[in-house]
């Protein structure tokens, strides 16, 4: 008959063994002792208190289906015997404090066994509490969020029909919550019973720690709320060789620094010196096998001739140190999440674009330039756009600049016709004014008739000339006048 026993370590720790009823206690021990290296010489098998005889098996033993069985360490009250033995036969005169002490032991001994007791029921209980949950979250499965809540890897080893591991979590579970409350009832009678005791003192000072620790966390939340967010390293795609690698950017590092496997895989090994070995100092150290001191590196569609350190360690594959950021004059901008050097301009590449560039690193190159390509191709159809734009507008204001120029234009010569016009007014309303006296004047001398023409405006010479013209006659002289 095939029986379940439960195993219970000195750590509380919980292993189920499937078991024949005749195997023997001397046969447990052994299979303890392969599974889970533990010496049979330091721990007796103990059921419901008693110690199992090693040549009788389980049924014998009354060892029953699902029953737990406690490894208990030996006590080592054979030994202290022995040597309260030996020193009675040496030194009669400690034979009372031997006996103190051994007294001492055994009072000891009980209240662990006491404890062991209490413990054991607690611990039979806890366990048919598991086993009961389980086989009751198994037949109702819509439970399991409302009964085990944020319980990860209850709901994990329920899931995986996983009984042994589910009781072990459920009673470790237990065990923690019970350490806790011991742990909080001893402090309370410490503080009523003994206030300035060092271990009280030192859980106060603790919690004091953690409670100034739990503001300043939540001033972080309330303030900077983004100081809790993960922040990507800044990786570059390059091509060494014709080979796709991820180029970290530190200006931390003072070289531009591969890995062994990386070179290999550049295949630039062949080319290093090992003159240059060393071993390489920062926040840790790592061995310098030697330096590869120049190649060829790609950055978008710009090659970069690049001396490479190689060390030999695991981790970051291929470092864009310090060197060459400083010889080519690259800015790292971290507004723009760039890379600029020389003619290029780099995006940094994000976490998941790393994945897909280390998985599919030629697609993740094709990709990014076709997206370069489709960028070029909206630029220049932005430019164009914009080109077309201030044409039409120079157009625009060169039109409304004509029709303005038009119009200024009518203006003038509407005000030139009407200036014209106010002065042929004023012509005619003088000659009216000048028909009478010329009418008088036409018979006076010739100076007079001069005179009278210069009042009107016109000079001696030209008005003896229009008297000439007239035959002397002042109001024909003066309509020659007028009409120059």
């Amino acid at each position: 008959m095939t029986l379940q026993i439960h195993f219970i370590l000195s750590d509380n720790q919980l292993i189920s063994l499937n078991l024949c009823s005749t195997t023997t206690i001397e046969t447990i021990k052994q299979i303890l002792e392969i599974e889970n290296n533990i010496n049979p010489k330091k721990y007796q098998l103990l059921h419901e208190q008693r110690p199992l005889i090693d040549s009788l098996n389980l049924e014998k033993s009354g060892v029953k289906n699902h029953d737990l069985v406690f490894v208990d360490p030996v006590y080592k009250e054979n030994n202290e015997n022995k040597i309260i033995i030996e020193e009675e036969q040496e030194q009669k005169q400690e034979e009372q404090k031997r006996e103190e002490k051994e007294e001492e032991e055994r009072k000891r001994l009980q209240q662990n066994k006491e404890i062991h007791s209490k413990d054991e029921k607690l611990l039979v209980e806890w366990l048919n509490e598991a086993h009961n949950l389980y086989f009751d979250l198994q037949s109702q499965p819509n439970k399991i969020k409302n009964v085990l809540g944020n319980q990860k890897q209850l709901i994990q080893a329920l899931k995986s029909n996983q009984l042994d591991s589910f009781a072990q979590i459920y009673i470790n579970i237990k065990l923690s919550r019970k350490a806790k409350e011991d742990q909080k009832q001893r402090l309370e009678y410490l503080s009523k019973n003994d206030p300035e005791n060092p271990q009280l003192q030192k859980t106060i000072e603790e919690k004091i720690r953690m409670s100034r620790i739990r503001k300043n966390k939540e001033l972080a939340y309330r303030f900077n709320p983004e100081l809790f967010v993960r922040v990507d390293m800044l990786y570059i795609p390059s091509i060494i060789n014709d080979v796709p690698i991820l180029a970290f950017v530190d200006t931390g590092a003072q070289t531009t620094i591969m890995s062994k496997a990386a070179a290999e895989r550049v295949n630039i090994l062949r080319l290093m010196d090992t003159d240059y070995s060393g071993v390489a100092v920062g926040v840790g150290t790592a061995k310098i096998l030697g330096k590869v001191h120049i190649t060829a590196m790609k950055i978008g569609s710009t090659y970069f001739n690049t001396s490479i350190t190689i060390l030999d360690q695991n981790g970051i594959e291929f470092i864009f140190g310090l060197d060459m950021i400083k010889r080519h004059q690259a800015m790292i901008n971290m507004k723009t999440s760039r890379l600029d050097i020389a003619n290029e301009s780099i995006k940094f590449l994000s976490d998941q674009e790393c994945l897909i560039f280390q998985t599919t690193p030629y697609v993740f190159l094709q990709n990014q330039e076709l997206e370069k390509k489709e960028k070029e191709i909206i630029e220049i159809s932005k430019k164009e756009f914009e080109e077309n734009k201030m044409k039409i507008e120079r157009e625009k204001q060169t039109k409304i600049g004509k029709e303005i120029k038009k119009e200024k234009e009518k203006e003038k010569k509407k005000e030139k016709e009407k200036e014209k016009d106010r002065r042929n007014e004023i012509v005619v309303t003088e000659n009216e004014n000048s028909d009478q006296e010329l009418a008088v004047s036409n018979e006076e001398p010739i100076i007079d008739k001069i005179k009278t023409l210069m009042r009107m405006g016109f000079k001696e010479d030209d008005a003896f000339n229009a008297l000439q013209q007239a035959n002397f006659n002042l109001r024909q002289a003066a309509v020659i006048l007028t009409e120059k």
